[in-house]
């Protein structure tokens, strides 16, 4: 009997070995680049978890480059990391917009850099993390479960509506800042009357966001 426990013990060693040397044979991080032609198409970023960076460019291309890391997770008492080696673009354009996404989300943290012309209307739909929009000067559309999303705009918007559940709404224009309404955990802002087709609708449902032009 006692053989045969030590014999299963000396098993299950050898598999927690195992695992932690497959954990540290796998791929933790890897960067993924490619670029699309544009003629008008509506560019909209599908994000679970990270940071966006989508930045008002000078060419008639949109440039991607994507940072996927493995997430961390615990596994009887062992840290594992999930292999990012086959992350991969899933990438729709059909015609009248171009979605960039992963084909595979699930625990990866993924940090996008995105060059778009400066004239592309814009969605954002992230679960958690931080978007930064840099130049823009048509429609910007960004939904954020939680964190932060800052807009630094180049247009004229028809109509503004920014509205955080539980966090903070801040909105400048020419530097100075204006009145935003505040309830006892939410903040939002709405304007509407600018002669423009452009729009700019920033909802957050925890955090902050930070307009300004």
């Amino acid at each position: 009997m006692k053989n045969n426990m030590v014999n299963k013990t000396l098993v299950g060693l050898s598999l927690v070995v195992g695992l932690m040397s497959a954990g540290a044979q796998a791929a933790s991080s890897i960067t993924l680049n490619d670029e699309f032609d544009y003629h008008g198409q509506k560019v909209t970023l599908d994000m679970d978890v990270g940071q966006a960076e989508l930045i008002a460019g000078d060419q008639d291309k949109v440039r991607v480059e994507v940072l996927v890391k493995a997430n961390d997770s615990k596994w009887f008492g062992f840290w594992q990391n999930s292999d990012v080696s086959s992350a991969k673009f899933d990438i729709l354009d059909d015609g009248n917009k171009l979605v960039l996404r992963l084909a595979d989300q699930d625990d990866v943290n993924q940090k996008w850099r995105v060059y778009l012309p400066s004239n592309a209307a814009l969605k954002v739909d992230a679960g958690v993390g931080e978007v930064s929009v840099e130049g823009l000067s048509a429609s910007i559309e960004v939904e954020l479960g939680v964190g932060r999303a800052e807009i630094n705009h180049q247009a004229t918007f028809g109509e503004v509506s920014l509205k955080s559940g539980v966090g903070e709404v801040s909105i400048r224009e020419g530097g100075q800042r204006l009145e935003v309404n505040q309830n006892l955990v939410s903040q939002s802002y709405h304007q509407q009357g600018a002669a423009s087709d452009d729009h700019l609708y920033v909802s957050v449902g925890v955090g902050e966001i930070d307009v300004r032009n």
